[in-house]
């Protein structure tokens, strides 16, 4: 079972990412505030996507200091060539912050 399964307030998104037009999915809890508040932006490890356990770490951080928090999957396990230190998983990122601080505002 995904850690979201298990965190009410954290859910699905797709976000554009720009590099090759595709769609990516990712893990997204948004404070309830009308104040800015920072975004964190977990990475999953090499060997996982954006449903791993190990989002619920970065997500529990983020909800105890009060901040928006994105988990996205980077183009998934290291078993994918456009996944682990290529361009599409730091466009990506790039593309996920970017977009996620639009849709903060």
């Amino acid at each position: 079972m995904g850690f979201a399964q298990i965190v009410d307030s954290l859910k699905p998104i797709i976000y554009y990412c720009t590099i090759d037009s595709t769609y990516q999915p990712a893990m997204f809890a948004k404070v309830n505030s009308i104040d800015a508040k920072p975004l964190l932006v977990g990475l999953h490890t090499w060997d996982a996507d954006y449903t791993s356990e190990s989002g619920k770490i970065y997500y529990n951080l983020a909800k105890s200091k009060g901040w928006n928090y994105i988990f996205p999957n980077l183009r998934g396990p290291n078993n994918n060539p456009k996944s682990t230190d290529s361009e599409y998983v730091f466009k990506d990122a790039e593309d996920a912050v970017r977009q996620l601080v639009i849709f903060l505002k």
